[in-house]
């Protein structure tokens, strides 16, 4: 995801290329047997929202699909499957087949919406979404064959009331899909009782798919209502919070609680080497906030700023500039641990 943002910005005149060589490995892919399916899935949505386009293959079929939950900015009228409970499935864009005479055709079709999908999200809402949903161009997409056997076990979940934490909620759409609903609530149930999240409930996505999978369990028993019902959110100690770090960046306790890696990982995100001797991080207890104080220069600071306030809208709280050389971002300690942290590796 990170390359491709880079890749983006810093060489658009091959973004054509790059969209061609994405079909031309989906169209590579080898199924192992007749019921098997391959699939690959892109980062895309709009400015202060994430969405999985997600390439799915078959023996005879490809098809294109949303991987998104949450409703508020998707284009009016937009037929968006739902059921008797309010659950609603991915979107199905378009679909054809991978083995006829149209599929030249259908091909350059698929390499220019991803081109398209990922140049736009950064765009505002209106423009991506309609283009991602082709509420403008529907005849263009196509639509050949009947994939109906398909689509009908694609999982139906809640839809989102917002649109916190959507890098974890629209990519478990398309995760559920490809593990199977078995196996996915099975690694949900894992993660919640992993050592990094000690059975403590102060994950919110993960809290939010148990809940979620215990409503879609329970729907044909009640009337419940369609909205998630949310588990509260207990925030990790600091302690904790370099545990997860530690688990993270694979690397020792000492490191996080005494050393310089979680602070160059941060900074190696955004493609800024500087090393950060005498840099640290402090939980304000007070007010949730997470701050690191970060080695940095003018460009490096706004690099840095502009990177993560793109990424995760209510990560950044507030800047303080120390002198020319030092500042210190101040973090929402939720938005990091659950959305920033699981971004982060190692920095060799």
């Amino acid at each position: 995801y990170i390359t491709v943002e880079e890749f983006k910005h810093k060489c658009p005149d091959f973004m054509d290329d790059w969209s061609c060589n994405v079909v031309n490995r989906l169209m590579s892919l080898k199924l192992i047997s007749l019921n098997s399916r391959c699939e690959m899935s892109l980062v895309v949505g709009h400015e202060g929202h994430c969405i999985y386009l997600s390439l799915y293959k078959t023996l005879d079929y490809v098809l294109v699909r949303v991987d998104n939950r949450w409703m508020k900015t998707i284009p009016l009228n937009t037929p968006h499957p739902i059921n008797e409970h309010g659950l609603i499935q991915p979107y199905l864009v378009a679909y054809f087949k991978s083995n006829d005479s149209n599929i030249d055709k259908n091909k350059e079709w698929l390499k220019e919406h991803i081109k398209n999908a990922t140049k736009l999200k950064d765009s505002d809402s209106s423009e991506s979404m309609k283009y991602l949903y082709c509420s403008d161009n529907k005849l263009l997409s196509p639509h050949e064959g009947n994939v109906s056997s398909i689509v009908k076990d694609w999982p139906y979940r809640p839809i989102q009331t917002d649109a916190e934490n959507c890098y974890l909620r629209s990519h478990n759409v398309g995760y559920q899909i490809r593990l199977g609903s078995v196996v996915y609530e099975w690694f949900i149930d894992q993660e919640g009782s992993s050592f990094v999240f000690k059975k403590r409930n102060y994950n919110k996505a993960i809290n939010e798919e148990k809940s979620d999978n215990e409503n879609i369990k329970g729907g044909n028993e009640s009337n419940a209502s369609n909205e998630c019902l949310l588990s509260s959110v207990e925030i990790p100690s600091h302690s904790e919070l370099m545990k997860i770090l530690s688990n993270q960046l694979k690397v020792k306790y000492d490191d996080v609680y005494s050393g310089i890696a979680v602070e160059q990982a941060l900074v190696a995100k955004v493609n800024v080497h500087t090393i950060q001797n005498g840099a640290f991080y402090r939980r304000d207890e007070s007010t949730n906030q997470t701050y690191f104080q970060l080695y940095l220069n003018s460009t490096e600071r706004n690099q840095f700023y502009q990177f993560y306030k793109s990424k995760f809208p209510k990560l950044i709280q507030s800047v303080t500039k120390i002198n020319q050389e030092w500042v210190r971002f101040y973090f929402d300690t939720l938005v990091f641990q659950s959305q920033v942290i699981p971004l982060l590796s190692t920095v060799s």
